[in-house]
């Protein structure tokens, strides 16, 4: 076992060049009406089976090697028609932007749910026979896919701490409890350095200190790292356990605590879509919402959009005003294969409050014993009438208050100086005497301070952050068992810390689906 270790670093050295010979076309995917990105759709070589999935910009790549198994590129998405782009027909050297089409609905289906018609199922029919099919829509085999799978962060539509890999999830099927059962094996992972990295937003939670935190909730690490924390949340896969609040299990708890509502028929492709909005009446300022994309055919389980809000409420006067905040969202998919439904993608994005240090603090506080003046040095340029003012400054000596007769601001520097006599103290003799000038003896106040941007000083700055954990399956194998051997990953630590990386002899099939940059 040593020596197969021993000589993975050099094999994965090898995998990483394989992928940074690759040649790309990269290409944005917008709606055709709305010029709007269109997230999370399939972009898919028909010829190889393999694709990869939107992300939030709509932004996709996919290797220029595929066009020599095909030359043509399926895009699918829910609600929107299915389009073939010949590979011929995109640019090699710049951004391809590629639009689809919404589907058009069928005027017969698009009904007012005032009133349900004879023979039509509710919404809660509906939800219950697609839940109580999960068996008989998914694989009860062993199975795998291959995925990208990354976590990163979104402040400000910019990325940060972006972390990707190549992962094969080796799945004992849906009758098996997934996070005992399920192995992965990680074939490449990189912690992207072309992306920002945010040290401070990196760190753990820490509700002690409140220097990370999600304001109103608590996201359990379930025992795993980040790839199994995303696991976990597909309620699907997850649906005989308890995967998140407010679904828990999924067969038990959903239809008990959810409302649901029938929408109008989607589509996906030519196959027809029910759509069924629900939400869970809110418990202490905190709302739950989705919906659900289930096959008239045989009522799988397409997609499953779900989000938590924290209402805010404040009144003023006579008026209440009422301000809803999303800090949970999970976007579930699967899409069929012959004739069982297998994971498409999955994302879990939540909320988090992360307390900087000041940036407007005080660097040093200085006795010029020469010039008699104290100066107090600061990290910032301090600003308006605030910082001209001596009552801004309280400094104490020895618990007695020092009283000043001018002070200057020299850019950022202020340079105060005292009067000569305090009460018994000898200002005359206490600049004299360099052994009374110890720090300690000293207590300095700075009230209602600002720089010149508007920073307060020695105030956190608090920010809130986007935490997103994504999967998105590039290649399906039904009928597939996991190796007979030991490496695979360690559920309970960092996919990027002590973790065995081994690629396959087709691993150039596979490949990193690295967001856009904001600049491109």
């Amino acid at each position: 076992m040593k020596t197969r270790f021993a000589i993975l670093p050099i094999f994965l050295l090898f995998a990483t060049f394989l992928f940074s010979q690759q040649e790309f076309i990269s290409g944005r995917l917008i709606d055709a009406k709305t010029k709007e990105p269109v997230v999370f759709a399939t972009i898919r070589s028909k010829a190889k089976a393999l694709g990869v999935i939107s992300n939030m910009d709509g932004g996709f790549k996919i290797p220029l090697e595929l066009k020599s198994y095909g030359d043509t590129l399926e895009i699918s998405s829910m609600g929107y028609m299915t389009k073939s782009v010949l590979f011929s027909s995109l640019n090699l050297n710049r951004l391809n932007l590629v639009t689809i089409e919404p589907a058009i609905e069928n005027l017969e289906e698009v009904v007012v749910r005032g009133k349900q018609r004879i023979g039509e199922l509710s919404a809660e029919e509906i939800v219950r026979m697609a839940i109580s099919r999960i068996p008989e829509n998914h694989p009860l085999e062993p199975y795998s896919y291959v995925g990208y799978y990354r976590d990163y962060q979104l402040n400000q539509n910019q990325y940060s701490n972006l972390n990707e890999a190549i992962i094969e999830v080796f799945d004992q099927g849906f009758d098996a409890t997934d996070y005992k059962t399920s192995k992965a094996r990680i074939y490449d992972y990189k912690r992207n350095f072309e992306f920002p990295r945010d040290t401070i937003a990196e760190k753990p939670y820490d509700y002690r200190n409140k220097t990370k935190i999600i304001e109103v909730a608590v996201l359990r690490h379930h025992g795993g790292n980040e790839f199994t924390i995303l696991r976990v949340h597909d309620a699907i896969r997850n649906h005989k356990v308890n995967s998140y609040d407010f679904v828990n299990r999924l067969n038990i708890d959903f239809e008990k605590t959810h409302t649901f509502k029938l929408g109008p028929t989607t589509f996906l492709g030519d196959s027809k879509m029910y759509t069924i909005d629900f939400f869970r009446d809110e418990e202490g300022g905190i709302n739950a919402e989705g919906r659900l994309f289930i096959s008239k055919e045989n009522f799988a389980i397409h997609k499953f959009k779900y989000s938590i809000s924290h209402i805010k409420g404040s009144n003023r006067g006579l008026s209440k005003t009422l301000k809803r905040k999303k800090f949970f969202e999970i976007n579930t998919a699967y899409a069929p294969l012959k004739d069982k439904m297998y994971l498409n993608y999955n994302s879990v994005n939540n909320v988090f409050q992360v307390r900087r240090p000041p940036i407007f603090t005080l660097k040093s506080f200085r006795v010029n014993l020469k010039n008699k003046y104290y100066e107090l040095d600061f990290s910032r340029l301090p600003r308006g009438l605030k910082a001209q003012k001596s009552g801004t400054y309280k400094i104490r000596y020895k618990g007695k208050r020092l009283k000043f007769e001018k002070l200057t601001v020299d850019g950022t520097r202020v340079l105060m100086y005292p009067e000569m006599k305090l009460g018994s103290i000898n200002i005359e003799v206490f600049f004299s005497d360099k052994n009374d000038i110890d720090p300690e003896n000293f207590d300095i106040r700075i009230k209602r301070l600002v720089d010149e941007e508007g920073n307060v000083f020695n105030e956190s700055e608090i920010s809130e952050v986007n935490q997103y954990r994504e999967f998105f399956v590039q290649q399906v194998k039904p009928s597939m068992r996991a190796p007979k051997d030991t490496l695979f990953m360690n559920k309970k630590l960092p996919i990027f810390i002590d973790q065995p990386i081994v690629a396959p002899d087709n691993f150039s099939d596979y490949w990193m689906n690295t967001p856009l940059k904001s600049s491109e």
